[in-house]
């Protein structure tokens, strides 16, 4: 499994896209070979996803707060 970490960004800007939150992680599960992890802590995200499948959303990571940009 790869695993891909994730940059993390300030408050989103008008131009960056809507921030995204859950009360749990991963937030997402599919059926690829990739996990997206919080560029902090390094929970998982999204998990076995596959590259660019999730495109242009800022998640804000359950576990430490901060806002991770997806590519």
């Amino acid at each position: 499994m790869m695993k891909i970490k994730l940059e993390i960004v300030n408050e989103s800007s008008e131009k960056a896209p809507p921030v995204r939150e859950s009360k749990a992680a991963p937030f997402i599960r599919g059926n690829g070979d990739v996990d997206y992890i919080c560029g902090n802590c390094e929970a998982v995200l999204a998990e076995k996803m596959r590259i660019g499948q999730i495109k242009n959303l800022v998640y804000q990571c359950p576990m430490c707060g901060k806002l991770n940009k997806f590519p």
